[in-house]
């Protein structure tokens, strides 16, 4: 395990290579998402040993044309009373790891399994998801009509990390009386990257002990690695 308040450039280089490795033992993206979340969620440690974080999560973009049925109703259910379209960019959980028993599996996350990222004005109303967009580098307009030039822009570079040292009580976060407060989480950090399609992924740390901001630039490099780690897996996106 790695100790996360005190993370170091070594223990980057042995989790990103431990990151790319996943992405060949697995079919779909789906299934490497929620391995990548487990893995983060089982390997990264406060100072005493036990677990860092309350929750890890695995997000891409995805048209609604492409979700599966459930994800398809997840998302005409939060864009009513407009109807949803082909090409609607849905903000769509991948994977994901957590405290509790409904956090562990896509199926019974409540609220996030398809977020329809309807227009940009929604998105800049949604200040976490504007915040992520912000500090990986991409405009809100990219993340909601994806462009498969942005690959290329990005290709070569790396992401910045989207971080809040201090979770309470920050307007980024939200959910603070359900989730923040009573699970304890101090601070969020969340790395991510472009795909060749245009489409976005994201990774998303929920941790219980406070991640310096020394330690988050040392998150960037994991984006590469977990870009890595996707290609590898076939076209296949859903398990």
């Amino acid at each position: 395990m790695w100790e996360l308040e005190n993370f170091g450039l070594g223990d980057m280089v042995e989790l990103g290579a431990a990151l790319r490795r996943l992405g060949t033992e697995y079919a779909s993206m789906e299934a490497l998402g929620h391995a990548v979340s487990q893995y983060l969620y089982g390997n990264l440690a406060d100072r005493e040993g036990r677990p860092a974080l309350a929750l890890a999560r695995f997000f891409k973009t995805h048209a609604y044309e492409g979700l599966p049925p459930d994800l398809q109703e997840s998302a005409a259910r939060m864009l009513q009373p407009e109807a949803p379209w082909g090409s609607l960019t849905c903000l769509t959980l991948l994977g994901t790891t957590g405290d509790h028993s409904d956090w562990n599996q896509r199926q019974t996350s409540r609220g996030h399994q398809s977020i329809p990222l309807r227009s940009r004005d929604f998105v800049a109303g949604a200040p976490m998801v504007t915040a992520l967009a912000h500090q990986l580098g991409i405009g809100l307009e990219e993340l909601v009509e994806p462009r498969p030039e942005l690959f290329l822009e990005h290709a070569n570079g790396t992401f910045n990390v989207f971080h809040v040292e201090d979770a309470i009580g920050s307007p980024i976060v939200p959910a603070q009386e359900q989730f923040v407060v009573p699970y304890g989480v101090r601070s969020v950090l969340g790395v991510g990257g472009v795909l060749p399609t245009g489409e976005i992924f994201a990774v998303i740390l929920f941790s219980k002990c406070t991640i310096p901001a020394a330690v988050a630039p040392l998150f960037k490099p994991l984006a590469l690695n977990l870009r890595t780690a996707v290609l590898r897996v076939s076209g296949r996106v859903f398990a």
